[in-house]
């Protein structure tokens, strides 16, 4: 049996300001080569517990930590709660790698990737070099360059001053682009974060992590928001190196597909607290705790379609002494009380068809040019398909198959290249300021994410009031009155519009941003991955909400999403995207039955085998 790596316990984290600690009596262990899964909701501590073992809590005076976080190392295990700074340190750079959940925010903007991966390494080949001193001067020296080189925004060409040991660090920033599978290596070493794609920029955390050759690797969230492709590359590339190098890892994510894929054991974490935890398939396939029994249910199931997404009132009922309460129902055995039958959803769909489009879109391409003598990217090419009134069309396919670019062109957003978009047979590029306007009206958009697309500064009020001055025509009262149907309409209380985005949940972000959508009437809404971003439950609430707002107010939805278990519940169509064109359009529970393209199949197996 492996030896234990890492050891917490009864961990205690609690705000000094705050009276309820935010992680209570938490207790795990990581062994070699083994890896562990941390599940839970938002809010439930993960974060905070992962961050604490570094001691990389946003000023960590603020925080009151008891219990014991024990690493072991050269044979001794180290309270990391009471070591030293310079220990804290040296286990940082040698001991232990960290993967963050945004790589965008976790890599330096205006250093190259090469460089912030060579720089780890170096930091730590200085630790280990007997001429220390003048390679800590020399360091230094890069490091007031790289500081000049920042403050002009790279406008400086200062080169720095390279020794052996810069040489060796490139060599191997290369070799781990190599061996995490980095096409054109050199390339992207000489890039910026922003040049790179979402699945290429993680691969590069990875690589800063996995450089110092850790024992035991952290990984918070490291593939939120990334396709099924690019995920299960980086899932697959990660295992193979975590059995090369019989490495220890704690992997952090509330996807629980993700983690019956990847991870040994698992321990559910909620309000602080573990309440279940063992292998994770006894734990996924039988969950005894209420709670993981709720998680595992609310996540759409893929091989089948359900008419709602089981909730916690599904698992309410009146017991056997006339109680309200929780029945004794297993998660297979609800899904069974909700299952749609797969010739009913096929000929729901096929009736929807029938009618006349209420968005045509003909022969369009979208061509974004390049700088300098860069070959111009066609992000889409020659695509036509038409949208049915009270139907949903789901839209899937890669990073880069051209998924948001199409929601951006309905919306007209972006410019077209070629080809037409027709709302109600009007071609949306053709019209003046003030028909598109009332376009603008009849189509809405609800972004990723809820965080950005609120304004801080402003009240929820103040969001909802906007569109209702810009569009329309009521008064005062009226505007007041609307605002407070839509909010009771998705699910939350008048209270929270004298509040501000920063005091809201993502889940409660995210039904004000469909409220603000809904403000002015729309006909069609498009989702652009709206709740991939969201924990498990408050996805399924947000999901059937959705559903039950477009059958009241009878709307059309474009919903484009890299979730298949998502697109299947959702869709009436299903649209399957590749390089920027169509690669098969039809009825959902067909495509997900009986795909008719090798590219769908590839897709679907990934999810579907695991």
């Amino acid at each position: 049996m492996s030896e234990n790596i890492l050891e917490i316990k009864n961990l205690k984290i609690q705000h000094k300001d705050h009276s309820s600690p935010i992680v209570k009596k938490l207790s795990l262990t990581v062994a070699r080569g083994e890896i562990i899964g941390l599940v839970g909701e938002s809010g439930a501590g993960k974060s905070v517990s992962v961050l604490s073992i570094l001691n990389l809590l946003n000023k960590s005076s603020d925080f009151i930590k008891k219990g014991e976080i024990n690493l072991l190392a050269n044979s001794a295990h180290i309270n990391l709660l009471k070591a030293e700074k310079q220990i804290i340190q040296k286990i940082r750079a040698e001991k232990i790698g960290m993967i963050f959940q945004e790589p965008m925010s976790a890599l330096n903007p205006i250093v190259t990737c090469g460089e912030q991966v060579l720089e780890s390494i170096i930091n730590q080949k200085i630790n280990n070099y007997n001429k220390i001193k003048s390679y800590v001067f020399v360091q230094f020296c890069n490091c007031f360059l790289r500081f000049l080189k920042t403050i002009s925004f790279s406008i400086l060409k200062i080169p720095y001053i390279k020794t052996t040991i810069h040489q060796e660090a490139k060599n191997e920033t290369l070799y781990w682009f190599d061996k995490l599978k980095i096409k054109n290596q050199k390339k992207i070493y000489n890039s910026y974060p922003h040049e790179i794609s979402g699945g290429q920029k993680q691969r590069v955390l990875i690589a800063m992590a996995l450089s110092k050759e850790p024992e035991l690797l952290l990984a918070d969230e490291p593939t939120t928001a990334l396709d099924t492709f690019t995920q299960n590359a980086i899932i697959q590339d990660l295992k193979d190196l975590q059995k090369e190098n019989n490495l220890g890892i704690l992997f952090v994510s509330h996807d629980l597909e993700l983690m019956s894929k990847f991870t040994d054991k698992v321990y559910v974490m909620q309000n602080g607290s573990i309440v279940e935890q063992g292998l994770t398939h006894n734990v996924f396939n039988h969950p005894k705790h209420p709670y993981t029994r709720d998680l595992v249910a609310s996540k759409p199931p893929i091989g089948c379609k359900l008419r709602e997404l089981p909730t916690r009132k599904h698992f309410m009922g009146i017991d056997e002494e006339g109680y309200l309460g929780d029945v004794n129902l297993s998660v297979d055995e609800i899904s069974k009380k909700l299952l749609v039958p797969s010739k009913e959803a096929i000929e729901k769909s096929n009736a929807l068809i029938n009618q006349s489009p209420i968005l045509k879109i003909k022969q369009v391409s979208k061509v974004y040019k390049s700088k300098g003598d860069a070959q111009n990217f066609s992000a889409l090419k020659n695509v036509s398909f038409n949208v049915f009134p009270n139907e949903t069309l789901g839209i899937i396919g890669e990073s880069g198959s051209g998924k948001t670019t199409i929601g951006k062109l309905v919306l007209n957003l972006i410019p077209i290249s070629s080809g037409e978009i027709k709302y109600k047979n009007q071609d949306i590029f053709s019209l003046k300021s003030k028909d598109l306007k009332h376009i603008r009206k009849d189509i809405q958009i609800v972004f990723q994410d809820p965080y950005s697309s609120l304004n801080p500064k402003q009240k929820i009020f103040a969001a909802l009031l906007e569109p209702l001055k810009v569009h329309g025509t009521l008064s005062d009262w009226e505007q007041r009155q609307k605002i407070l149907y839509l909010i009771k309409q998705v699910g939350l209380r008048a209270t929270i519009l004298e509040k501000y985005p920063s005091e809201l949940s993502g889940g409660q972000r995210q039904r004000i941003c469909i409220a603000r959508a809904l403000a002015v009437d729309p006909k069609i809404i498009v989702f652009d991955e709206s709740v991939s971003a969201l924990d498990v439950s408050i996805q399924a609430d947000v999901l059937n909400l959705l559903n039950k707002i477009k059958k009241e107010n009878k709307l059309t939805y474009i919903f484009i999403s890299h979730d298949l278990s998502v697109i299947r519940f959702m869709s009436d169509r299903v649209l399957v995207m590749k390089s920027g064109e169509i690669v098969e359009i039809g009825p959902s529970e067909e495509i997900f039955n009986h795909p008719k393209s090798d590219y769908t199949n590839e897709l679907f197996s990934l999810v579907l085998d695991s």
